[in-house]
């Protein structure tokens, strides 16, 4: 708590903190996970490359700078930025702003994280003539991750409502 009041956390019940907390952990997640396998291509019996969004995305600046863009901007960096601006939301004093919630929802809707997953599996699948694409670990954890990534957006959002109201 500071001079300036206590925090969103401070003010919010258990869903909110674990919320708060687990957001605060997306920081290092999500960069982490854009690291890690998300598909496995296997063509006849010995040929097998893995995929993950940073190799995806690679690809795609090589083939389509204009696509590679967008889903720099609005699956990565977009993302990244809501999900310091929540973090700042819950851990700083309290302030009934609206500008810097709205401008969280905004990238809240802004952030393509899917779209991104969509993209490497079409860049994946795009390749194979003969073979077949299997998930790997690293999708099931993008996934999660961008469920609890909206998640965080509307308990924040109620939370920030109710703590107006208080």
């Amino acid at each position: 708590m500071s001079r300036s009041g206590p925090s969103l956390f401070d003010r919010a019940g258990r869903l909110g903190r674990i919320c708060a907390l687990g957001n605060a952990l997306l920081l290092l997640a999500l960069p982490i996970s854009w690291t890690l396998p998300l598909l496995k291509q296997t063509a006849f019996i010995w040929l097998e490359s893995k995929f993950s969004v940073l190799q995806g995305a690679m690809t795609l600046f090589s083939e389509d700078l204009f696509l590679f863009l967008v889903l720099v901007v609005f699956a990565m960096i977009v993302p990244m930025l809501k999900t310091a601006l929540y973090t700042y939301l819950w851990f700083a004093p309290f302030q009934k702003s609206p500008r810097l919630y709205f401008a969280g929802s905004v990238m809240a809707k802004l952030s393509m994280i899917d779209v991104m997953v969509a993209a490497v599996l079409i860049v994946a699948v795009k390749g194979i003539g003969v073979g077949k694409v299997a998930a790997e670990p690293g999708l099931y954890l993008f996934s999660a991750l961008v469920l609890f990534s909206m998640l965080v957006s509307v308990v924040t959002d109620i939370s920030a409502k109710r703590a107006h109201l208080a």
